[in-house]
């Protein structure tokens, strides 16, 4: 997701729809969403844009269940894009790897709404403390080879998956099964329960 600044009617989105085609990328948002959709609102032109998108592979297109722009919060003039992943989409050994694969295992429809707002927050603190380094911004070659810059990307992603897993790990972790008592169970098993 992005701030493109490129309007599918304009040249930008015009480049843009280009530098998809030949990376084989796709743009999700423009796909699934009507075409009078807006992210930007102009109050001194009194105009709409759509000037940010969701661009994705293929695979990653085919993971989205929906996009939603969210004209209720605003950033300054912008509103926020926001896709919903399935996840049952998403290849398992993206999901996680054997080193860090959390051995507690945690049943989605479980999650309490409870829950849900925990790790939200939790999860927002937590990204927060992530540095972004300027030299993950400064090239803007998408194909970029240079090793460092790589490595330095995958550092960022994997931190940023590794606090996502801690969120959900403290947070989201279903407790344990209670011990569930019959009444008079023990008294009358006892004696059983002792000659076996």
């Amino acid at each position: 997701m992005q701030d493109f600044n490129a309007c599918p009617s304009n040249n930008f989105g015009e480049l843009l729809s280009q530098f998809c085609l030949e990376h084989e990328l796709k743009i999700s948002d423009k796909i699934i969403l009507p075409v009078d959709s807006f992210t930007y609102v102009s109050d001194a032109h009194g105009t709409c844009s759509w000037l940010d998108h969701v661009v994705s592979s293929k695979s990653a297109h085919d993971s989205i269940q929906n996009i939603e722009i969210l004209h209720q919060f605003i950033r300054s003039d912008r509103m926020s894009v926001a896709p919903t992943i399935k996840t049952a989409a998403i290849p398992q050994n993206l999901l996680c790897d054997n080193k860090t694969k959390n051995k507690k295992n945690m049943k989605r429809n479980k999650v309490t709404q409870q829950q849900k707002l925990k790790y939200q927050q939790a999860g927002k603190i937590w990204l927060s403390k992530i540095p972004l380094f300027e030299e993950l911004t400064s090239c803007d070659n998408a194909m970029c080879k240079k090793q460092q810059q790589i490595h330095m990307l995958q550092q960022f992603y994997n931190n940023r998956v590794e606090t996502l897993k801690r969120a959900a790990s403290e947070v989201l972790t279903n407790s344990p099964k209670q011990k569930h008592n019959i009444p008079g169970w023990n008294k009358d098993v006892r004696e059983m329960h002792k000659a076996a």
